[in-house]
């Protein structure tokens, strides 16, 4: 071979190589980068969850007994269990009420990762067994059995209206409502007989509750999530026993970030001293 094609050829070669390890370092770089931002977004959103100087009493302030009850309600979990491969991870059975709204709009159930990971994405959508409290559309969805032997049954429970709610103070009254449903006697008569009918009597499952998020609002995740907890921890009977008193099975409120569980345990902390500043004014009145 010609001296000077081999040497043009080597010349070439370390220029594409060059090249190369240039653009590894850039996207290097990039992502160094890109990693920054998002601890920084994180910890800008902590910072608006617990200012320097809040207001909110710390966690050993408030009432620990009463909170006992209800902090233990929400996890990082999602719906399919703690966090990891898209498939179910729970170590108990479940019943899952799912708030999502597609099943309203659609035919069949979507990708979304619950109906993939369960393997229902793509089957057709059946209301079964459906009623309505105050504009929540209840009923039940598919039911079914893991490869570790765990049942599991889903409750749909969609507010009917939801994503027509963009304002603050329409997405606060929607959570607000569905905090009420699901606390209702009517939900929690629903889901025990559902549960006794598939699972048997005396038979206890978990609850995984997802909250019911819109991202159609100016209303942030964590303030949403912080409101509907906020709610939910308000419900008469939650002091004794937690989350949905009513319904007689452990509640798993699957928050799916940490980010977010720590916004919900602020809501829970507005609910329990808001209910320590109303009771002395009650029983002053009682007097």
């Amino acid at each position: 071979m010609d001296k000077n094609l081999t040497i043009a050829l080597v010349v070439v070669a370390g220029m594409l190589g060059l090249l190369l390890l240039l653009n590894i370092l850039c996207c290097f770089r990039w992502l160094c980068r890109r990693r920054a931002a998002l601890r920084a977004a994180e910890e800008e959103e902590r910072a608006q969850l617990l200012p320097e100087e809040s207001p909110l009493p710390r966690l050993e302030e408030v009432k620990v007994g009463t909170l006992a009850a209800l902090e233990g309600c929400f996890s990082t979990d999602g719906l399919l269990g703690p966090p990891g491969p898209a498939r179910p991870r729970w170590d108990t059975d479940v019943v899952i009420v799912d708030p999502n709204p597609d099943v309203l709009i659609s035919r069949k159930y979507s990708r979304y990762c619950l109906y993939a990971g369960l393997g229902i994405a793509g089957t057709w959508i059946c209301r079964s067994k459906e009623i309505t409290i105050d504009d929540v559309q209840v009923f039940c969805g598919p039911r079914g059995r893991t490869a570790e032997g765990r049942s599991w049954m889903i409750v749909h429970a969609v507010y009917s209206k939801f994503d027509h709610s963009s304002k603050e103070e329409g997405i606060k009254a929607v959570l607000q409502t569905m905090s009420e449903v699901l606390s209702s006697e009517e939900f929690a008569e629903y889901v025990n007989e559902e549960m006794q009918r598939f699972l048997g009597p005396g038979h206890v499952p978990t609850i995984f509750l997802e909250p019911p998020l819109s991202a159609r609002t100016v209303l942030p995740w964590f303030r949403q999530i912080r409101h509907f907890a906020k709610c939910l921890a308000s419900q008469p009977g939650v002091e004794e026993r937690g989350i949905l008193p009513l319904i007689n099975a452990p509640v798993n409120v699957c928050c799916g970030y940490e980010v977010l569980r720590a916004a919900a345990l602020e809501g829970v902390r507005d609910a329990v001293r808001e209910r320590s500043q109303d009771a002395p004014l009650q029983d002053a009145r009682g007097l």
